[in-house]
């Protein structure tokens, strides 16, 4: 018996199983349909909303941190920054005013906006910081993190 090839290696010496992943995804998009649903019903309370909300933000962290550490092996330090960025232009727009009256955003639109805001500054930079390798990666995303705390630092009178 002669040893595996890398290619061999690299294209899965265990088979994967479809149907699994069918399986994966279905109940992802279930429980995705749950919780969005779940705010609109009546007797939900504050708490349980709050409960929620923090549920699915340490969701979203650990699946950032699963994809760019567990699945690159990258130790990534500017993870914060992506996940601040869409929430402080979440809360920009919320406190938008004029002149006169406050006149911001609802939250629906306001998060989908603050995500895709920071979803295309993180491909941005990240077109970038993934070709470097070892520690210079950590490092330029160390210093993404420290000038994005740094441009809210000084921006405190927007929000």
């Amino acid at each position: 018996m002669r040893p595996a090839t890398s290619g061999e290696a690299a294209a899965g010496a265990r088979p994967g199983n479809p149907g699994r992943r069918r399986v994966v995804v279905g109940v992802s998009v279930g429980l995705l349909v749950v919780l969005a649903v779940l705010p609109a019903l009546p007797g939900v309370g504050d708490s349980a909303l709050f409960t929620l909300t923090l549920m699915l933000t340490s969701v979203a962290v650990a699946v950032n941190w699963n994809l760019t550490g567990g699945f690159t092996g990258y130790v990534d330090f500017g993870h914060a920054a992506w996940f601040g960025i869409g929430a402080y232009t979440t809360a920009i727009l919320m406190s938008l005013q004029t002149n006169g009256p406050q006149i911001g955003w609802a939250a629906p639109p306001a998060i989908i906006l603050g995500a895709v805001v920071a979803g295309v500054l993180a491909a941005a930079i990240g077109r970038a910081t993934m070709r470097l390798k070892g520690p210079y990666f950590s490092i330029a995303l160390l210093g993404t993190f420290v000038a994005v705390r740094e441009i809210v630092r000084v921006s405190g009178g927007l929000t």
